[in-house]
């Protein structure tokens, strides 16, 4: 048979061939077309074309579900409309050889090419699932088809669902999860829905990402969802998708499918899997879906919860004379879910055996692989040599019986013992009942580092039987001497029974002398916390009593903790003042259990120095600023920013501007504290220009109007020696002459930080005399600056009104009396003058000027 898509196949309960299909042609056993057998509703241009589904409670009755996707009239033969199916197959006609005695019953026109099958919840029934349009004039795909098959026959009416993104693209394959609780849907992208095989409703969608890497793909090369699969334990989803000219397979777990992995990336076309009884999933390795492969790859998902990627052997097996595109048979997935679920065992503990599949086991023939056997559904068996064995179980449901096997592990316990087969236990009030940590005992196990679990009894037998554990072991309350019982666990989660006694035991441990640190903060509005050293507190414990080295000594929070030996204190333990209790155990047991105060000393005083101080600029001219320590404190020590040290006194002189800390020093209950402040000193706010007038307008009058922003009075300059001032934050100067002036100010009390500003007074010269001698021999409009103005562009007039000179650059001298290299005579000349500031205004200014040679 050739089929370069689906395809489906049937056997007997001992697993002999009695027919296949390609959907449109049914062949039996001898590779013979059945009687009746062709034409089927069915074309080469689905992906699963048919699935075959026995009649339950019925051994010769088979239903044979087609599918066809186009209205193409057939070669030969009755034109069948695209839809969904079904055909019913006699086993006991034509001599067993089959025979097709209904064919081609429509059960929906409306659906794509996807179909699967899975059995309901009562597991002798069976749901035929298929996906299409709700609606025939709908231009996507949005409703799961579901058709109940039962002893009855075929439901024609249909369990409709909808799928909330519908989608626009009918390709590749809709798979049920061996355990029916999902559907796997490949289109555009992935979809898993959950199912419910009671109702065949199905449940919310969630998508699976498909691209390759981290990237998002654009709409034209979005790779598109093909091949699909799940395990045979429904744990984990195949998908097989082309991305950028890709192969790529992805495995996700169905409990979370964010943690996506990829399996497998190559070359390869299409690829179209298929679950096996083996557990394996089996790939066709086609390089297109016209050009055929040699070969079939395979996955072979996590065989236990150790394992959580799966292996992916590439053109595994050779076919030989086959080939195959994607025409993989289609199977009742639900058929793979028949499993040993026991992974492994521990020598000489019972192993229970169970079995997951889809009906109710009715009876059951176990072979435990060491010569033992068991009738039992859910058998216990006790193994006497570690080691692989292979476990088989012939089970009957529905009738029938289906053969299973598997390889399990039986593994060696560890040898736990308990060194020690004692906890004395501090008895704080001397009353006989006390309560007990028994997670301790591990401290006298030996490999205590193999333990992976630990479960406690008061009896042998409950250990042995495994039943009436005790419930709060880190919280056991006893009274007297007592034995216990411990189920000791390994990783592989194989046990050991060992016991131990507990007996509390009174011991007056000593007097514990309080214990002193210094407060970590000295802000009163703060709770004080101090962090005290308790490492140094074992050691004056040990010395103070005397102790053993092998003695160990552990703080605790309370008495209980103390008892329970939970929540231990770290050796730097952050607290407030409190009390806490000291535990000590011999290498016998208790040491004894006491209390002590562990206390804070009062930070030193520090609050008088303020966080920032104000002095002025010149300090040598003023009374000198000087803060003080408190002198309840025994010694200072006044540091820089680069943790200098200034000064040990008292008293500290604020003559520069910096930050600076200070640290005091007391000594109290035998210990030294300190307390530090950091401080700022500046001086004060800088004055501000505030407005600078400069008016030019009379030409024998320049004036420059000051006006200063500050907290003090100000005195004025434009020397830097001699100050002029009104006893306020304002000055006038007047017969200002032209150019560039510098204004200086500061303050009548000299502790402000002077400034100074630059302006330009703009003049024009009377008259220029350019004969050589360097003075005067250039005239020029005073005070232009490119700091002040955008452009300039002074023209220069004879008596006739010819141009002689222009002045456009602020670097230049001005007109040297020169008109195409010739001297100019002495005689008035005019000047028109454009100037530009900064803001933007515009200056004109017209006038005469003087040319004298002598």
């Amino acid at each position: 048979m050739s089929t370069p898509f689906g395809s489906a196949s049937i056997s007997d309960k001992s697993g002999n061939l009695l027919f296949y299909t390609s959907g449109a042609f049914v062949y039996n056993k001898n590779h013979v077309k059945m009687e009746n057998g062709a034409l089927l509703a069915s074309d080469n241009e689905v992906l699963q074309t048919a699935i075959i589904v026995p009649k339950p409670n019925n051994s010769h009755i088979y239903y044979l579900i087609t599918l066809k996707n186009s209205n193409s009239p057939p070669r030969f033969g009755p034109l069948i409309p695209a839809g969904l199916y079904y055909s019913i197959i006699d086993m006991n006609e034509e001599s067993g050889l089959g025979k097709v005695i209904t064919k081609n019953i429509l059960l929906t026109s409306l659906v794509s090419e996807k179909l699967t099958a899975v059995h309901a919840k009562d597991g002798s029934s069976i749901w035929v699932v298929s996906f299409g349009k709700e609606l025939k004039t709908s231009s996507k795909f949005d409703t799961f088809y579901a058709f109940k098959i039962d002893e009855n026959g075929v439901d024609m009416a249909p369990v409709l669902s909808n799928l909330s993104n519908p989608l626009f693209i009918n390709e590749g394959a809709l798979k049920a999860a061996p355990s029916g609780e999902f559907l796997l849907l490949a289109n555009e992208s992935a979809s898993l829905i959950g199912f419910d095989t009671e109702t065949g409703k199905t449940k919310d969608a969630t998508f699976l990402r498909i691209v390759h890497g981290e990237g998002m793909a654009s709409i034209s090369s979005r790779p598109k969802a093909h091949g699909i699969a799940f395990s045979k334990d429904s744990k984990y989803i195949y998908v097989e998708t082309i991305d950028k000219g890709k192969n790529i397979i992805f495995q996700y777990p169905t409990n979370n499918i964010a943690d996506r992995q990829e399996l497998h990336i190559s070359s390869n076309g299409k690829s179209y899997m298929q679950l096996a009884k083996d557990g394996n999933i089996y790939l066709t390795t086609a390089e297109s879906e016209s050009i055929e492969g040699d070969f079939l790859s395979i996955i072979t998902p996590p065989k236990n919860s150790t394992e959580t990627l799966a292996v992916f052997s590439e053109n595994i097996i050779n076919l030989s004379t086959g080939k195959s595109r994607l025409g993989l048979p289609n199977f009742i997935q639900s058929y793979f879910r028949t499993r040993i679920q026991t992974e492994s065992g521990c020598l000489n503990n019972n192993t229970l055996f169970e079995i997951d599949t889809y009906a109710t086991i009715t009876a059951a023939k176990w072979d435990f692989g060491d010569g033992n056997t068991s009738t039992e559904i859910i058998p216990k068996h006790v193994y006497s040599t570690s080691g692989f064995y292979t476990v088989t179980c012939t089970i009957t449901i529905n009738n029938r019986e289906i053969y299973v096997s598997k390889e399990i592990e039986i593994y060696t316990p560890n040898n736990f013992t308990i060194s020690n087969k004692e906890m004395i236990q501090c008895d704080v009030d001397n009353n006989g009942t006390d309560f007990f940590n028994l997670r301790a005992i591990k401290d006298n196990i030996i490999e205590a580092d193999l333990i992976n679990s630990m479960r406690f009894y008061k009896s042998e037998e409950n250990a042995a039987a495994g039943i009436n554990e005790i419930n709060n072991p880190s919280n056991y309350e006893n009274t007297g001497r007592n034995e216990i019982f411990v189920r000791i666990y390994n990783d592989k989660g194989c046990y050991v029974i060992q016991n131990f006694f507990i007996e509390s035991a009174f011991v007056q441990l000593g007097n514990i002398e309080d214990f002193f640190t210094c407060s970590a903060s000295s802000d009163t509005a703060i709770e004080n916390m101090g962090v005290f050293n308790l490492d140094l507190k074992r050691t004056a414990v040990r010395t103070a009593l005397n102790l053993s080295t092998n003695d160990k000594i552990r703080f605790y929070p309370d008495a209980l903790s103390a008892q329970l030996t939970t929540d231990e204190l770290d050796g730097n333990f952050t607290s407030k003042s409190t009390l806490i209790w000291v535990r000590v155990d011999t290498p016998l047991g208790c040491g004894g259990v006491a209390s002590f105060n562990l206390a804070l000393n009062e930070p030193p005083k520090i609050d008088n120095i303020n966080t920032t101080y104000t002095i002025c600029f010149y300090p040598d001219l003023k009374p000198p600023v000087i803060i003080s320590a408190d002198a309840s404190n025994t010694h200072f020590e006044w540091q820089d920013s680069t943790g200098n040290t200034i000064t040990n006194a008292k008293d500290f002189t604020l003559d520069k501007i910096g930050d600076f800390s200070l640290t005091v020093f007391s000594t109290e209950n035998g210990i030294e504290c300190t307390s530090t402040k950091e401080f700022t000193v500046k001086n004060p706010e800088l004055p501000l220009f505030s407005n600078v007038l400069v008016n030019t307008e009379e030409e024998t009058n320049n004036k420059v109007a000051v006006t200063i922003s500050g907290n003090s009075s100000y005195e004025f300059s434009l020397d830097n020696i001699n100050f002029f001032s009104n006893n306020d934050s304002s000055y006038t100067f007047t017969e200002v002459t032209a150019g560039l002036r510098t204004i200086y100010v500061q303050d009548v009390n000299k502790c402000e930080s002077p400034i100074q500003q630059t302006v330009s007074v703009l003049g024009v010269q009377d008259f220029f005399t350019p004969n050589g001698d360097g003075k005067n021999d250039f005239w020029n409009i005073r005070g232009l600056n490119a700091q002040f103005y955008k452009s300039i562009q002074i023209i220069i007039y004879n008596r006739l009104g010819k141009t002689v000179g222009i002045i456009n650059d602020f670097d230049s001298l001005g007109w040297d009396g020169r008109f195409n290299s010739k001297l100019q005579i002495s005689n008035s000349y005019w000047y028109k003058a454009e100037i530009i500031d900064i803001n933007d205004h515009i200056i004109k200014k017209i006038g005469t000027f003087s040319l004298i040679r002598k």
